[in-house]
Protein backbone atom coordinates (compact mmCIF):
# COMPACT_ATOMS: atom_id res chain seq x y z
CA UNK A 1 0.00 0.00 0.00
CA UNK A 2 1.70 3.28 -1.12
CA UNK A 3 0.47 6.48 0.68
CA UNK A 4 0.05 9.75 -1.06
CA UNK A 5 0.48 12.40 1.83
CA UNK A 6 -1.08 15.86 1.03
CA UNK A 7 -1.54 18.84 3.30
CA UNK A 8 -3.66 21.95 2.56
CA UNK A 9 -4.40 24.58 5.73
CA UNK A 10 -4.03 22.76 8.81
CA UNK A 11 -4.86 19.49 8.22
CA UNK A 12 -3.02 16.40 6.89
CA UNK A 13 -4.59 14.02 4.39
CA UNK A 14 -3.24 10.25 2.79
CA UNK A 15 -4.83 9.34 -0.84
CA UNK A 16 -3.98 5.57 -1.52
CA UNK A 17 -5.88 2.48 -2.80
CA UNK A 18 -7.07 -0.78 -0.90
CA UNK A 19 -8.27 -4.01 -1.75
CA UNK A 20 -11.89 -4.49 -1.30
CA UNK A 21 -11.75 -7.77 0.47
CA UNK A 22 -9.37 -5.55 3.17
CA UNK A 23 -12.37 -3.02 3.82
CA UNK A 24 -14.77 -5.84 3.76
CA UNK A 25 -12.67 -7.76 6.85
CA UNK A 26 -12.85 -4.05 8.77
CA UNK A 27 -16.25 -3.54 8.56
CA UNK A 28 -16.42 -7.73 9.33
CA UNK A 29 -14.56 -6.58 13.03
CA UNK A 30 -15.57 -3.29 13.68
CA UNK A 31 -19.26 -3.00 11.47
CA UNK A 32 -21.20 0.12 12.16
CA UNK A 33 -19.21 1.52 14.98
CA UNK A 34 -17.00 2.69 12.08
CA UNK A 35 -19.88 4.57 10.51
CA UNK A 36 -21.00 6.70 13.98
CA UNK A 37 -20.19 9.79 12.45
CA UNK A 38 -21.44 8.98 9.07
CA UNK A 39 -24.30 11.18 8.52
CA UNK A 40 -26.11 8.46 6.26
CA UNK A 41 -27.21 5.34 7.39
CA UNK A 42 -27.77 2.38 5.07
CA UNK A 43 -29.75 2.79 2.08
CA UNK A 44 -30.45 -0.92 1.38
CA UNK A 45 -31.08 -2.55 -1.98
CA UNK A 46 -31.47 1.13 -3.87
CA UNK A 47 -30.42 1.49 -7.73
CA UNK A 48 -26.69 2.68 -6.88
CA UNK A 49 -26.39 0.04 -4.01
CA UNK A 50 -27.43 -2.41 -6.84
CA UNK A 51 -24.64 -0.64 -9.43
CA UNK A 52 -21.87 -1.06 -6.52
CA UNK A 53 -22.57 -4.58 -5.92
CA UNK A 54 -23.01 -5.89 -9.73
CA UNK A 55 -19.65 -3.92 -10.12
CA UNK A 56 -17.92 -5.83 -7.33
CA UNK A 57 -18.86 -8.97 -8.17
CA UNK A 58 -19.22 -8.90 -11.59
CA UNK A 59 -16.92 -9.27 -14.91
CA UNK A 60 -16.06 -5.72 -14.74
CA UNK A 61 -15.09 -6.12 -11.06
CA UNK A 62 -11.16 -4.63 -11.73
CA UNK A 63 -12.51 -1.33 -12.83
CA UNK A 64 -13.81 -0.77 -9.08
CA UNK A 65 -11.82 1.77 -8.59
CA UNK A 66 -12.85 4.00 -11.59
CA UNK A 67 -16.47 3.59 -10.96
CA UNK A 68 -16.66 4.48 -7.29
CA UNK A 69 -15.93 7.17 -5.45
CA UNK A 70 -14.00 5.44 -2.83
CA UNK A 71 -14.25 5.75 1.47
CA UNK A 72 -13.12 8.96 3.31
CA UNK A 73 -12.04 8.12 6.77
CA UNK A 74 -11.81 11.09 9.44
CA UNK A 75 -9.50 10.74 12.21
CA UNK A 76 -7.59 12.86 14.96
CA UNK A 77 -4.43 11.81 13.74
CA UNK A 78 -2.73 9.68 11.22
CA UNK A 79 0.84 8.51 10.53
CA UNK A 80 2.39 6.30 7.84
CA UNK A 81 5.06 4.04 8.35
CA UNK A 82 6.84 3.57 4.70
CA UNK A 83 9.07 0.59 6.19
CA UNK A 84 6.37 -1.49 7.08
CA UNK A 85 3.43 -0.37 4.44
CA UNK A 86 1.19 0.56 6.96
CA UNK A 87 -0.85 3.55 8.55
CA UNK A 88 -2.20 4.13 11.75
CA UNK A 89 -5.57 6.01 12.29
CA UNK A 90 -6.28 7.12 15.91
CA UNK A 91 -10.10 7.50 16.45
CA UNK A 92 -10.88 6.82 12.86
CA UNK A 93 -14.47 6.97 11.58
CA UNK A 94 -16.07 6.49 8.20
CA UNK A 95 -17.73 9.96 6.72
CA UNK A 96 -18.21 9.38 3.38
CA UNK A 97 -18.71 5.95 1.60
CA UNK A 98 -20.72 4.28 4.18
CA UNK A 99 -22.59 2.78 1.17
CA UNK A 100 -19.73 1.38 -0.51
CA UNK A 101 -18.23 -0.57 2.24
CA UNK A 102 -21.74 -2.51 3.03
CA UNK A 103 -22.16 -3.70 0.06
CA UNK A 104 -18.32 -4.60 -0.37
CA UNK A 105 -19.00 -6.22 2.94
CA UNK A 106 -22.09 -7.93 1.98
CA UNK A 107 -20.48 -9.28 -0.82
CA UNK A 108 -17.53 -10.59 0.97
CA UNK A 109 -19.88 -12.17 3.62
CA UNK A 110 -21.40 -13.92 0.57
CA UNK A 111 -18.32 -15.18 -1.53
CA UNK A 112 -19.51 -12.95 -4.03
CA UNK A 113 -16.46 -10.30 -4.18
CA UNK A 114 -14.11 -10.36 -6.98
CA UNK A 115 -9.89 -10.74 -5.28
CA UNK A 116 -9.55 -7.90 -8.33
CA UNK A 117 -11.28 -4.81 -6.62
CA UNK A 118 -9.86 -1.60 -5.66
CA UNK A 119 -11.06 0.76 -3.86
CA UNK A 120 -9.83 4.63 -3.58
CA UNK A 121 -9.51 5.50 0.55
CA UNK A 122 -8.72 8.64 1.81
CA UNK A 123 -7.83 9.90 5.15
CA UNK A 124 -8.50 13.22 6.50
CA UNK A 125 -6.89 14.29 9.76
CA UNK A 126 -9.08 17.06 12.33
CA UNK A 127 -5.63 17.41 14.22
CA UNK A 128 -8.69 17.26 17.33
CA UNK A 129 -10.74 20.28 15.61
CA UNK A 130 -14.23 19.30 16.35
CA UNK A 131 -15.84 22.18 14.06
CA UNK A 132 -13.47 20.93 11.29
CA UNK A 133 -14.46 17.35 11.62
CA UNK A 134 -18.12 18.45 11.74
CA UNK A 135 -17.45 20.34 8.57
CA UNK A 136 -16.16 17.67 6.41
CA UNK A 137 -18.42 15.69 7.35
CA UNK A 138 -21.36 17.92 6.53
CA UNK A 139 -19.47 19.05 2.94
CA UNK A 140 -18.49 15.60 1.67
CA UNK A 141 -22.66 14.74 2.10
CA UNK A 142 -23.74 17.75 0.63
CA UNK A 143 -23.16 17.77 -3.17
CA UNK A 144 -26.16 15.49 -3.03
CA UNK A 145 -29.73 15.61 -2.15
CA UNK A 146 -29.88 15.16 1.45
CA UNK A 147 -31.81 15.94 4.60
CA UNK A 148 -30.99 18.80 6.50
CA UNK A 149 -31.50 17.37 10.02
CA UNK A 150 -28.91 14.28 8.75
CA UNK A 151 -26.31 17.27 7.91
CA UNK A 152 -26.52 18.19 11.53
CA UNK A 153 -26.50 14.79 13.13
CA UNK A 154 -22.77 15.15 14.25
CA UNK A 155 -23.08 19.24 15.23
CA UNK A 156 -21.81 19.45 18.61
CA UNK A 157 -24.72 20.83 20.06
CA UNK A 158 -26.69 17.67 18.56
CA UNK A 159 -24.16 15.59 20.20
CA UNK A 160 -24.54 16.95 23.35
CA UNK A 161 -28.32 17.06 23.33
CA UNK A 162 -28.39 13.88 22.75
CA UNK A 163 -25.85 12.90 25.91
CA UNK A 164 -28.04 14.86 27.94
CA UNK A 165 -31.06 13.28 26.92
CA UNK A 166 -29.59 10.03 27.10
CA UNK A 167 -28.78 10.39 30.88
CA UNK A 168 -32.80 11.09 31.30
CA UNK A 169 -33.46 7.46 29.70
CA UNK A 170 -34.25 8.46 26.21
CA UNK A 171 -32.58 8.02 22.73
CA UNK A 172 -32.01 10.71 20.53
CA UNK A 173 -31.81 9.31 16.90
CA UNK A 174 -29.75 11.67 14.99
CA UNK A 175 -30.17 10.11 11.89
CA UNK A 176 -33.18 8.65 10.39
CA UNK A 177 -33.77 5.01 10.68
CA UNK A 178 -30.29 4.02 12.68
CA UNK A 179 -31.85 2.58 15.52
CA UNK A 180 -33.36 -0.35 13.21
CA UNK A 181 -29.65 -0.89 11.45
CA UNK A 182 -28.22 -1.49 15.40
CA UNK A 183 -26.79 -4.80 15.85
CA UNK A 184 -28.36 -6.94 18.76
CA UNK A 185 -25.67 -6.78 21.14
CA UNK A 186 -25.70 -2.52 20.58
CA UNK A 187 -29.10 -2.54 21.52
CA UNK A 188 -29.17 -5.21 24.11
CA UNK A 189 -26.42 -2.68 25.94
CA UNK A 190 -28.61 0.46 25.55
CA UNK A 191 -31.76 -1.25 26.88
CA UNK A 192 -29.47 -1.98 29.67
CA UNK A 193 -28.33 1.59 30.39
CA UNK A 194 -31.55 3.32 29.72
CA UNK A 195 -33.28 0.59 31.63
CA UNK A 196 -36.01 0.87 29.08
CA UNK A 197 -36.94 -0.94 25.96
CA UNK A 198 -35.21 0.82 23.47
CA UNK A 199 -38.75 1.09 20.60
CA UNK A 200 -40.77 2.71 23.40
CA UNK A 201 -37.54 5.70 24.49
CA UNK A 202 -36.23 6.79 20.81
CA UNK A 203 -36.79 10.08 19.91
CA UNK A 204 -35.94 11.07 15.87
CA UNK A 205 -34.20 14.04 16.10
CA UNK A 206 -36.40 15.94 13.35
CA UNK A 207 -39.54 14.85 14.64
CA UNK A 208 -38.48 16.02 17.89
CA UNK A 209 -37.25 19.48 17.24
CA UNK A 210 -40.55 20.18 14.96
CA UNK A 211 -42.35 19.29 18.01
CA UNK A 212 -39.95 21.63 20.23
CA UNK A 213 -40.47 24.24 17.93
CA UNK A 214 -44.31 24.09 17.67
CA UNK A 215 -44.97 23.83 21.01
CA UNK A 216 -42.50 25.54 23.07
CA UNK A 217 -41.88 28.48 20.55
CA UNK A 218 -45.13 28.46 19.57
CA UNK A 219 -43.61 28.62 15.83
CA UNK A 220 -46.33 26.29 14.28
CA UNK A 221 -45.61 27.69 10.50
CA UNK A 222 -41.53 27.10 11.10
CA UNK A 223 -42.19 23.95 12.02
CA UNK A 224 -45.03 22.14 10.09
CA UNK A 225 -44.37 24.16 6.59
CA UNK A 226 -40.69 25.30 7.04
CA UNK A 227 -38.78 22.35 8.89
CA UNK A 228 -35.71 22.36 6.41
CA UNK A 229 -34.72 25.72 7.82
CA UNK A 230 -34.12 24.27 12.00
CA UNK A 231 -31.34 22.45 10.84
CA UNK A 232 -29.80 25.33 8.11
CA UNK A 233 -27.37 27.76 9.28
CA UNK A 234 -28.36 31.44 9.54
CA UNK A 235 -26.16 32.60 6.43
CA UNK A 236 -28.19 30.16 4.44
CA UNK A 237 -31.38 30.91 5.55
CA UNK A 238 -32.20 29.12 8.41
CA UNK A 239 -32.50 29.41 12.20
CA UNK A 240 -30.40 26.56 13.31
CA UNK A 241 -28.47 28.43 16.00
CA UNK A 242 -31.26 30.41 17.07
CA UNK A 243 -33.56 27.41 17.93
CA UNK A 244 -30.58 24.80 19.26
CA UNK A 245 -29.59 27.80 21.77
CA UNK A 246 -28.92 27.48 25.70
CA UNK A 247 -33.20 27.78 26.23
CA UNK A 248 -33.60 24.18 24.48
CA UNK A 249 -33.13 21.62 27.27
CA UNK A 250 -33.12 18.00 27.30
CA UNK A 251 -36.35 18.28 29.57
CA UNK A 252 -38.29 20.13 26.95
CA UNK A 253 -37.43 18.13 24.09
CA UNK A 254 -38.40 14.95 25.37
CA UNK A 255 -41.35 16.90 27.16
CA UNK A 256 -42.24 18.12 23.77
CA UNK A 257 -42.41 14.71 21.83
CA UNK A 258 -44.48 12.87 24.16
CA UNK A 259 -46.59 15.85 23.72
CA UNK A 260 -46.42 14.98 20.27
CA UNK A 261 -46.81 10.82 20.11
CA UNK A 262 -49.53 11.37 22.69
CA UNK A 263 -51.63 13.88 20.14
CA UNK A 264 -50.16 11.22 17.08
CA UNK A 265 -51.76 8.54 18.94
CA UNK A 266 -54.93 9.69 18.97
CA UNK A 267 -54.78 10.63 15.17
CA UNK A 268 -54.32 7.38 14.72
CA UNK A 269 -56.71 6.32 16.37
CA UNK A 270 -59.20 8.25 14.06
CA UNK A 271 -56.86 6.89 11.10
CA UNK A 272 -57.79 3.19 11.62
CA UNK A 273 -61.88 3.80 11.84
CA UNK A 274 -61.35 6.22 8.94
CA UNK A 275 -59.98 2.90 7.25
CA UNK A 276 -62.94 0.86 8.20
CA UNK A 277 -65.70 3.06 7.81
CA UNK A 278 -66.59 1.54 4.14
CA UNK A 279 -67.12 -1.76 5.84
CA UNK A 280 -69.11 -0.09 8.61
CA UNK A 281 -72.67 -0.74 9.03
CA UNK A 282 -73.01 2.00 11.54
CA UNK A 283 -70.34 4.29 11.42
CA UNK A 284 -71.63 7.05 13.73
CA UNK A 285 -71.74 4.81 16.50
CA UNK A 286 -67.97 3.61 16.12
CA UNK A 287 -67.02 7.14 15.72
CA UNK A 288 -68.84 8.25 18.75
CA UNK A 289 -67.14 6.24 20.91
CA UNK A 290 -63.87 7.89 20.34
CA UNK A 291 -64.87 11.51 19.61
CA UNK A 292 -67.70 11.58 21.84
CA UNK A 293 -71.32 12.46 20.30
CA UNK A 294 -70.78 16.38 19.88
CA UNK A 295 -68.84 15.83 16.94
CA UNK A 296 -71.09 12.70 15.15
CA UNK A 297 -72.12 12.98 12.56
CA UNK A 298 -72.46 16.65 11.63
CA UNK A 299 -69.14 17.50 11.71
CA UNK A 300 -67.77 14.15 9.92
CA UNK A 301 -66.68 15.46 6.35
CA UNK A 302 -64.98 18.73 8.38
CA UNK A 303 -63.39 16.27 10.66
CA UNK A 304 -62.08 14.03 8.12
CA UNK A 305 -60.34 17.48 6.38
CA UNK A 306 -58.86 17.99 9.72
CA UNK A 307 -58.02 15.34 11.93
CA UNK A 308 -55.51 13.65 9.31
CA UNK A 309 -53.23 16.78 9.10
CA UNK A 310 -53.84 18.34 12.40
CA UNK A 311 -50.72 16.64 14.57
CA UNK A 312 -48.50 19.89 15.44
CA UNK A 313 -51.38 22.04 15.29
CA UNK A 314 -53.22 20.43 18.13
CA UNK A 315 -49.62 20.14 20.11
CA UNK A 316 -49.31 23.65 20.07
CA UNK A 317 -52.30 24.59 20.74
CA UNK A 318 -52.74 22.16 23.50
CA UNK A 319 -49.83 23.34 25.31
CA UNK A 320 -50.60 26.95 24.80
CA UNK A 321 -53.87 26.48 26.49
CA UNK A 322 -53.26 24.58 29.53
CA UNK A 323 -49.81 25.37 29.87
CA UNK A 324 -49.36 29.34 29.00
CA UNK A 325 -52.98 30.35 29.41
CA UNK A 326 -54.37 27.67 32.53
CA UNK A 327 -50.94 27.32 34.33
CA UNK A 328 -51.01 23.54 34.15
CA UNK A 329 -47.81 21.93 35.42
CA UNK A 330 -46.41 19.98 32.04
CA UNK A 331 -45.97 16.78 33.79
CA UNK A 332 -49.48 16.60 34.89
CA UNK A 333 -50.69 17.55 30.97
CA UNK A 334 -48.45 15.17 30.04
CA UNK A 335 -50.40 12.25 31.67
CA UNK A 336 -53.15 13.06 31.42
CA UNK A 337 -52.82 13.17 27.31
CA UNK A 338 -51.21 9.42 28.15
CA UNK A 339 -54.04 7.89 30.09
CA UNK A 340 -56.95 9.35 27.60
CA UNK A 341 -58.00 11.18 24.84
CA UNK A 342 -60.03 13.54 26.78
CA UNK A 343 -57.47 16.64 26.26
CA UNK A 344 -57.28 16.05 22.25
CA UNK A 345 -60.86 15.55 21.66
CA UNK A 346 -61.48 18.82 23.21
CA UNK A 347 -58.94 20.89 21.22
CA UNK A 348 -60.32 19.50 18.56
CA UNK A 349 -63.48 20.79 19.34
CA UNK A 350 -61.96 24.26 20.03
CA UNK A 351 -61.04 24.08 15.98
CA UNK A 352 -64.46 22.83 15.01
CA UNK A 353 -65.94 25.48 17.21
CA UNK A 354 -63.93 28.48 15.89
CA UNK A 355 -64.54 27.35 12.47
CA UNK A 356 -67.92 27.78 13.38
CA UNK A 357 -68.01 31.03 14.97
CA UNK A 358 -65.20 32.75 12.58
CA UNK A 359 -65.88 31.29 9.20
CA UNK A 360 -64.60 34.32 7.40
CA UNK A 361 -61.25 32.88 9.03
CA UNK A 362 -61.85 29.93 7.16
CA UNK A 363 -60.68 31.30 3.88
CA UNK A 364 -58.46 28.70 2.48
CA UNK A 365 -58.13 24.85 2.15
CA UNK A 366 -57.61 22.74 5.63
CA UNK A 367 -54.24 21.17 4.80
CA UNK A 368 -53.34 25.06 4.08
CA UNK A 369 -54.72 26.46 7.67
CA UNK A 370 -53.22 23.95 10.02
CA UNK A 371 -49.47 25.03 9.18
CA UNK A 372 -51.03 28.67 8.74
CA UNK A 373 -49.20 30.74 11.64
CA UNK A 374 -51.77 33.22 11.22
CA UNK A 375 -54.78 30.93 11.60
CA UNK A 376 -52.74 29.38 15.02
CA UNK A 377 -52.80 32.67 16.36
CA UNK A 378 -56.49 33.40 15.53
CA UNK A 379 -57.70 30.32 17.48
CA UNK A 380 -55.12 31.50 20.51
CA UNK A 381 -56.92 35.06 20.41
CA UNK A 382 -60.63 33.29 20.19
CA UNK A 383 -60.17 31.05 23.00
CA UNK A 384 -58.35 34.40 25.04
CA UNK A 385 -61.71 36.21 24.28
CA UNK A 386 -63.98 33.27 25.83
CA UNK A 387 -61.39 32.39 28.52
Amino acid sequence: MRTLPVKSSDHGSYIFSLLGKNLAELYEKYGEKLLQQNIRVSEGNKPANKSIEQTCTGSDSANFFHYNNGVTFLCESARSDDFTNTIILDKAQIVNGGQTIRVLHKAYSEKQLKDDVLVLVRVISSSGHKDFANNVAVNLNNQTTIDPSFLKSNDPRILQLYHSIFSLGWYLERREDEVSQLPKEEIELLEKQLGQPLDTRVIPLKEGAQSYVAIFLGELELAKKNPQRIFQERQGGGVFERIFDDKLTAEKFINSYRIRSAVQNFIDEFGKLKRKKSKMSNWQIEYAKLLGDDLIPSQNDLLHQVIPQSSLFLCALIYWKHVDLNSKPINELIEQLETNFDIQIKSLKDIVEFSRIKPEKISKAWPWLLKSQDFFDNVKEHLKEIH
